[in-house]
């Protein structure tokens, strides 16, 4: 007379003691979540890696691409000393890259790429 709904979700099907557990996807109770989270901490430290390795690899070439798109900048324009010894243009966008701050950059992301490929493997 009336349909039979479809149980919950969740809810096992059959016997009403319940049914036997599905075999795990994942070995070692890891939930396909903890695995996400450790490709995304690897892909974050290999972009961050790379990007500011570039970075520091292309460090004169930008400056020098700088300089030539700029114009040479005599010290007789006014804020040419203010612009070098800031290292920024007057758009506010840096001349070079840090130093510093890249190779830190770039440090960070080295360490979290080995430490999820390690937490990946194991």
């Amino acid at each position: 007379m009336f349909a039979r709904a479809a149980p919950p979700v969740g809810r096992a099907r059959g016997r009403r003691g319940g049914s036997r557990p599905e075999p795990a996807r994942y070995p070692g109770g890891v939930s396909f979540y903890d695995e996400v989270l450790r490709e995304l901490v690897v892909a974050l430290g290999a972009a961050l890696f790379v990007a500011h390795g570039l970075a520091l690899l292309r460090r004169k070439r930008d400056a020098d691409r700088r300089a030539v798109t700029s114009g040479a900048r005599s010290a007789k324009v006014k804020g040419a000393s203010r612009a070098v010894a800031a290292g920024r243009t007057r758009e506010g966008e840096l001349v070079q890259v840090p130093v510093a701050r890249s190779a830190a950059f770039c440090a960070l992301g080295f360490v979290m790429m080995i430490a999820g490929i390690a937490s990946l493997t194991t």
